[in-house]
């Protein structure tokens, strides 16, 4: 399970590395923008994985910004 979410988080760390546009469907929709990313639906609880570890990315303040505005 572990290795399917270190996929899933690279998969997201670089589209938002490279589309900002993906940054804006993150702050709107989590769920669906990685879901949009990945290719398949995500399993209850796995959002909160996955975007924990994206915001764990030191490469990726900017998500890290983001994703501390979702928590709110």
């Amino acid at each position: 399970m572990a290795a399917d979410v270190k996929a899933m988080v690279d998969k997201v760390v670089d589209k938002a590395k490279n589309d900002p546009k993906f940054m804006d469907e993150l702050q709107k929709d989590p769920e669906k923008a990685i879901e949009s990313v990945i290719g398949m639906d995500i399993p209850d609880g796995m959002v909160d994985k996955v975007l924990a570890a994206v915001k764990g990315k030191d490469a990726l303040d900017k998500v890290g910004g983001v994703l501390n505005m979702l928590k709110k």
